[in-house]
Parts: structure tokens; sequence; C-alpha cells
């Protein structure tokens, strides 16, 4: 009888979704472990074109709604393997199924689009650990010049209190969503100046993303500067913010998900005119944490790997810290520090550009002072001075 019921809801769902029912693997005959994996799919599809922009997105693309069904079947087992091996080596975070099971590899890239810079990272060297404890001289030779910088670091690492709770996640709005445009790098840098403009007027602000998107890029330095929907670097959007005198609020530049044709900025409706902006780049997750306690977010980016993009809750650390050689690609801001007791370690708290409904409230946590998922390769914040 409840097999009956369960199979009479997921048809009524489907709405004409035929062909993915006849491609589940269940070797023809429909059990109920299968049925509630589609149910969920279809649910969380239909709850994801409620939202306007992404309805427009699904509504452009090639792909129908059972391709998207479809997706999600396919990443919906990623999910459950993830999750079992978490909870099986006391990992302690959780993933789920979200709006990114609906887009194809390609659709996944456009959900990123942080170019890194052209440096080499440090050597994250654990063994290097038990050195600490026989030296605190650093060699004055170049050739072992990073070991005794990354030996620093740690030593630095070891000082932040397990009491630390640092958050400044009240002091901006929702977390918004960059649909299928890969322009994470303007998402972080509306939050670095948001964050500035409450700390200095207790007023919170919605920046325009789409003017960073429109607006930012400098045709005479291609090899370094933002392109619009394809990628982007926060430290060009602080050049631009500081020469073109500010930026426009959401209200009067809003975000429409692809790049314009044309800059559509208005000069005299911006804020930030009276400041100089300028990027700072971080050498440590140490100095990130530095930045953090005197009132600075942190602008930086990670992996976006599988249990980055399906985050749920917990710390993100082991597996979750993997970091392929395409990484970091996904640009983030951190907002927050804090120690888990029951895992033992430091996390950030990180604030992303996939919409609220995504993990905690449009954030994750993530392992601190690890390299976790490439968060300490390419960190920054930025400065503001009055000007004169």
């Amino acid at each position: 009888m409840k097999l009956l019921f369960i199979i009479g809801a997921v048809l009524c769902l489907f709405c004409g979704s035929e062909a993915v029912l006849q491609n589940l693997p269940v070797n023809g005959v429909l059990n109920n472990v299968d049925l509630l994996k589609i149910a969920n799919c279809v649910k969380l599809l239909d709850s994801i074109l409620d939202l306007p922009l992404l309805n427009l997105l699904f509504s452009r693309s090639k792909f129908t709604k059972d391709d998207r069904l479809q997706f999600c079947l396919r990443e919906t087992k990623k999910i459950e393997k993830i999750n079992e091996n978490s909870k099986k080596n006391g990992h302690g975070y959780k993933t789920e199924t979200n709006a990114n099971v609906f887009f194809d590899p390609k659709e996944q890239k456009k959900r990123t689009g942080f170019r890194p810079h052209d440096k080499k990272p440090k050597k994250m060297r654990r063994s290097l650990e038990s050195e600490l404890e026989k030296t605190l001289q650093p060699p004055f030779y170049d050739d072992n010049y990073e070991e005794w910088d990354y030996m620093r670091v740690s030593r630095n690492t070891k000082s932040v209190p397990k009491t630390v709770n640092i958050s400044y996640q009240q002091n901006l709005g929702p977390a918004d969503d960059q649909g299928l445009c890969a322009c994470c790098y303007a998402y972080t840098s509306t939050a670095l100046v948001a964050n500035f403009l409450y700390m200095t007027n207790k007023q919170k602000y919605s920046l325009s993303e789409q003017e960073l998107v429109d607006c930012s890029a400098r045709p005479k330095f291609p090899e370094l500067s933002n392109m619009g929907c394809e990628y982007g670097h926060f430290d060009e959007c602080a050049i631009y913010l500081n020469d073109k005198r500010g930026i426009n609020l959401k209200a009067d530049y809003p975000y429409v998900g692809y790049e314009q044709s044309s800059c559509q900025a208005v000069e005299k409706k911006k804020v930030l005119k009276d400041y100089f902006v300028e990027y700072v780049p971080l050498d440590s997750e140490y100095e990130a944490y530095q930045a953090l306690a005197k009132g600075n977010l942190v602008a930086t980016a990670v992996c976006a790997n599988d249990h980055v993009r399906y985050y749920k809750s917990g710390v993100l650390n082991g597996p979750a810290c993997e970091c392929s050689d395409d990484c970091p690609n996904h640009a983030v801001v951190i907002v927050g520090l804090g120690y888990d007791t029951k895992l033992g370690m430091h996390y950030w708290t990180v604030r992303n550009s996939w919409g609220t409904t995504y993990g905690d409230n449009g954030h994750f946590k993530i392992r601190a002072f690890s390299n976790c998922a490439c968060i300490g390769w390419d960190l920054g914040h930025f400065k503001f001075t009055k000007r004169a």
C-alpha cells in the first residue's frame, strides 16, 4: 500500500517526465529508494524554477526538464557517497542536493569564475611541524626560505585561541546567486566594500556586481583584466573602484546574469566616492586571521569540488580539502573564524555567491590554517583610505 502511494505521488509530480522514469537504473522495477530520489529531484527542481534568475537561465537552455532531472539523479549518487565516507571516517560534515545538481559540467564552470594570479603556492609540508620543536631560528639561506616561512606561519597559527569567535555575517545582506555568469570575483569584491560601508555608516548596502561585470575590464591589459562573465580577480575590481571612484547600488544597476554590451554606471549615484581603494595581498591564513580580527573581510578562492558544491552543514575537512591542478577556481569571502571542539580544529565561515538556498543560508565552513581546498592560496583584503 505504501509503495503504491509513493508511485502515485511521484507520477503526479513528474507531469510528463516519463523519460526519467524509464531510465531509472532499477532493472525495470521501481523501488522505494529510487522513487524517493526522483521525487526529491522533482520537488527541488520545482523550487529552483521559482527563483526568477535560475528560471530564466533554464528557459534559455538547450537542456529539457528531463535532462535536468537526469543530472540530479547522477549527482545524488555522488552526494550519497560523500556523506557515507564522511560519516564512516568521522569528518562530521554533510552534503545535500541543491541547485548545483541541475547543471552540466560546462555550466558548473560558469558557477565559478576566478582566475588566480600567476604565482607558485607556498609549500604546505606538514612534516615540518615537528621541526618547530627543534629550532626557533630561521636558516638564513635561500634554498630553505619556504620551509622556514611555513614553520613560522605554523608557529603563529598555534597561538590562535580556541575560544576565537569572529563573525561579520550580520554586516551584509542575504547572499545572492551569480547564476551562470562566471563572476564570483565581483560578488567577493562587493562584499568587501559593503562590510566597510557598514562598519563606517552602520548601514547595510547592496552593491552592483553587474557594474563590475560590465565595466571593470581593462582592454590594454588582457592578461590581467577581468573578463565579464568569463573570469576575473578581486584586485582588478579594487583598481576599478579606485579609478572610477566608487560603485553603484544594485537598485540603480541591477544584476542580469550576463555581460552587457556597454557599461551603464551612473557616476552621480555612486557610493565610496571619497575613498581610495587598494588591494592588499596576504601571505598566509594567519595573516587572514589578523586582517579579520581588525574588521576586514578577506577575499580568497577555493577549489569548487563536489564537497564544496553540495555543502549542507559541518566543517569541510579531510577529502573535502582536495585541490586539483586547475584550482583555486571560485572566489569567495571569509566572514568569520571559529573553533570546533568536537573536531579539534579552527574553521573559516565563508560567504558564497550561490544564493541563500545553498549551504547554511549561503555560507559554508571549512578547516582553517591548512590550505583546505586551496583556500590559503590567494588571500587579500581591500584597504580604504579617505581622499583629501
